[in-house]
């Protein structure tokens, strides 16, 4: 048995009036997000009606300006390092191996809110490429608490495979 759908949708605010955004018992349930009663997007959106619902306010625009804005700062660290850091000196590599892991997570993170509307194959897709770049981050994290901690004479010296293995974990 059905439920009855409601017969009013409601329509975006924000830069793009008039985009629909539905309840929880107009969307199928692997759209369905716990606790989260309206705000859905449409689903089967093209990719332009996707990138508009990023400037209305919806269940998802929360998540995507979360990541898509750090990977916007992630972008102009290399520029605001350059100014102190030689890019020649071996100790910038595992910072850069940091760098394009941040990239990596925020990145993905955000292209997969923002189009987890399209289909269910392309949100699927997305998320499963959001979880590696989580994992990404996590290992370019431990890359640089290897290397940055690797002379044995220093305090944390001792303690390097700990912080390296709580660092996995946690990450």
């Amino acid at each position: 048995m059905t439920k009855a759908l409601p017969s009013k949708v409601a329509t975006a605010k924000g830069l793009f009036p008039g985009l629909p955004l539905l309840h929880r018992s107009q969307v199928p349930v692997v759209y369905q997000e716990p606790f989260v009663i309206t705000g859905y997007r449409q689903h089967d959106c093209s990719y332009l009606q996707c990138l508009q619902y990023c400037f209305v306010m919806n269940n998802e625009v929360g998540n995507f300006w979360t990541h898509f804005l750090p990977f916007c700062a992630w972008l102009l660290w290399p520029y605001v390092l350059s100014h102190y850091i030689d890019i020649t000196d071996p100790y910038f590599y595992p910072l850069l191996c940091f760098w394009i892991g941040a990239c990596t997570y925020s990145l993905l993170s955000s292209l997969a809110h923002a189009l987890g509307c399209k289909s269910f194959t392309v949100r699927t897709i997305g998320f499963m490429m959001d979880y590696h770049g989580i994992a990404m981050y996590a290992f370019s994290g431990t890359i640089v608490t290897f290397f940055y901690l690797q002379p044995s004479s220093s305090v944390l010296g001792e303690y390097k495979w700990p912080i390296i293995i709580l660092t996995m974990i946690f990450a």
